[in-house]
């Protein structure tokens, strides 16, 4: 069940932000994903943003080292991003009530 699942979430999830840009998790949050353009994400845009949210279940390990005053004793350090598939497919989460700002924003620059 879990193996089907994961997909019917992605496919599930690329059309219903492509259509409304936002999934059921983001509609009870109130806020939306969109594009460069204030518009919401193409079906293949989403899609691949919604595969890459995969990639943030995985820990990014680096280097860390303890402030001076704390032991000096180098160690490695999880680093988990939640907007790894944003950055890639040049999306953004934003709240609902600041949709018509930023459209209106992006509108006048062009």
């Amino acid at each position: 069940a879990v193996i089907l699942s994961i997909p019917c979430a992605i496919v599930l999830g690329s059309v219903t932000e492509h259509f409304f840009g936002c999934t059921l998790g983001k509609k009870i949050f109130k806020i939306k994903v969109i594009d460069d353009y204030g518009n919401y994400p193409n079906i293949l845009k989403s899609f691949a943003r919604n595969l890459l949210c995969l990639a943030n279940l995985f820990f990014f390990w680096i280097n860390y080292e303890h402030p001076e005053n704390e032991s000096s004793n180098k160690s490695m350090r999880m680093d988990f991003h939640m907007h790894f598939n944003n950055e890639i497919c040049k999306t953004y989460i934003v709240k609902e009530i600041k949709m018509e700002e930023i459209r209106k924003l992006l509108h006048t620059q062009l």
